[in-house]
């Protein structure tokens, strides 16, 4: 069992790497999509959401420099996680709390809460990780544009989803 949770955790982290080839992403883009078609007020937030996101990917097209600081900025949040994670780790195994725990053992209870913690930061980490991996990626002008262009395409269907609907709603008004 834990063979098989270990080829799906390996899975998802490989599968998210690539910036336009990613099931999972494309997946979680299409489901909030989805949602969002069943009102005008989500539908038109999911739009602004997109138009932000492909507006800062054209920021990236006309300037490295954007692309370089994002970059940086995802190496330095995993770093800030990382070290987070191993002071939880440290303070988990430090003898300070072994001494509290002999003395009231219900203070082994905050074991498994500080285990719990490193887990979810080291987790964090990993995510904050993949996130600038898939930046970096985004390294070359066509790449951008290929992502720009996807971004377009889903706001102009969204788009036509919310005139339709619009257009339905003025017509039963």
């Amino acid at each position: 069992m834990a063979a098989i949770v270990a080829c799906v955790v390996i899975w998802a982290i490989t599968d998210l790497l690539p910036v336009g080839d990613s099931r999972i992403k494309g997946l979680v883009r299409w489901v909030r999509n989805k949602i969002s078609e069943y009102s005008t007020g989500q539908l038109e937030k999911r739009i602004k959401e997109l138009e932000k996101y492909r507006d800062s990917l054209k920021l990236m097209l006309a300037s490295d420099k954007l692309l370089y600081l994002t970059t940086f900025r995802t190496i330095f949040g995993t770093l800030i996680f990382m070290c987070i994670g191993a002071l939880l780790l440290t303070l988990r195994h430090s003898v300070m709390l072994e001494q509290a725990a002999k003395l009231d053992p219900r203070g082994a209870n905050g074991f498994f809460a500080l285990d719990m913690g490193t887990i979810f930061i080291f987790t964090i980490a990993i995510v904050v990780a993949i996130a600038g991996v898939s930046t970096a990626l985004l390294d070359t002008r066509p790449k951008l544009a290929e992502q720009i262009a996807k971004y377009d395409k889903n706001i102009t269907d969204l788009k036509e989803i919310l005139r339709q609907r619009l257009e339905k709603i003025g017509r039963h008004g």
